[in-house]
């Protein structure tokens, strides 16, 4: 039985505090996806990847959310170890904590949720009662990405009758295949799995969680204890590394080969039986080689 509800808090009172102040710049009112949300919200730029704790973010004046029969009148969200992509990073918030948050070039970001009662109680979620249940949803998967989320707090993921997201490991929801309009392949090279449900478009952002097909894109996570951890990622296809044959060897530091384009900076070289993997510095992973062309060793191992 589900005894937590967080309802539609659009009369919340949201603030945030920076944690750090490196790698990262917030701009207040600066939320550019979907910002029509709610009047306030802020926007975190991520510079570089971050380990810690980045922002404290506080919702206030809750009046629509609550477990059993107590009153639940603040949330408190701790953004921590985020990790960029190779672009800049976004990450948007909005005073609302059902319309959730929205990110942008990061693979991973982690989330702490404390919910508190109107005596400044935390609340403890009993494991006895198994009534406390919230829902991720918008998990998209296509285009060779797959959105997931990770309950690292106490409690297990579930998957919804009829959803493209099932859970894995026990703590973790994504979709193994793609849930978007066409057959993209999802982040592990699998196509739509499970039909898309007719009728409203699963993930509209103007009715986000309250969407009639939006379970099709969401699962549900079963929590317990005080707090709340979810760590948000994106799956991408894995680098495939390229392999060099050694074409000939002309000197202790230098090897002549063939090769087009380079992916990645540890490169797989086979040599009849022998595998040698180096390590090779590029200023740009997608710099066009010629073939045949001489290239220094910098480090074996």
């Amino acid at each position: 039985m589900q005894h937590l509800q967080l309802g539609q808090e659009v009369n919340a009172k949201f603030s945030w505090k920076p944690l750090t102040n490196n790698g990262v710049t917030f701009i207040n009112n600066g939320a550019t996806h979907d910002s029509g949300y709610t009047p306030q919200n802020f926007k975190m730029i991520v510079n570089n990847s971050i380990s810690g704790n980045v922002v404290q973010i506080t919702y206030d004046n809750l009046q629509h959310s609550s477990y059993g029969d107590q009153k639940i009148t603040k949330i408190i969200a701790i953004v921590h170890d985020v990790v960029k992509k190779a672009q800049t990073g976004n990450v948007d918030f909005w005073n609302n904590p059902f319309n959730g948050f929205w990110y942008e070039e990061i693979s991973d970001i982690t989330i702490d949720y404390h919910f508190y009662l109107a005596n400044g109680q935390e609340v403890n979620f009993d494991p006895k009662l198994s009534d406390a249940w919230i829902t991720a949803g918008s998990l998209n998967s296509g285009g060779g990405r797959t959105e997931a989320v990770k309950l690292e707090s106490a409690g297990k993921a579930y998957g919804f009758y009829k959803s493209s997201v099932t859970a894995h490991n026990g703590n973790e929801l994504y979709a193994d295949g793609s849930n978007e309009r066409n057959t993209t392949e999802s982040a592990f090279g699998k196509g739509i799995i499970v039909p898309i449900p007719q009728g409203e478009w699963w993930d509209n952002p103007a009715t986000g969680l309250r969407s009639k097909n939006a379970y099709y894109g969401a699962g549900v996570f079963k929590v317990e204890g005080k707090g709340v951890s979810l760590h948000y990622k994106v799956y991408g296809k894995p680098i495939e590394l390229p392999v060099i044959k050694i074409t000939g060897i002309t000197s202790r530091d230098y090897i002549t080969y063939t090769i087009l384009i380079v992916h990645a900076p540890n490169l797989v070289i086979m040599t009849g039986n022998t595998t040698i993997i180096l390590k090779i510095i590029f200023t740009n992973y997608r710099t066009c080689f010629d073939s045949l062309k001489v290239l220094r060793i910098i480090s074996c191992y």
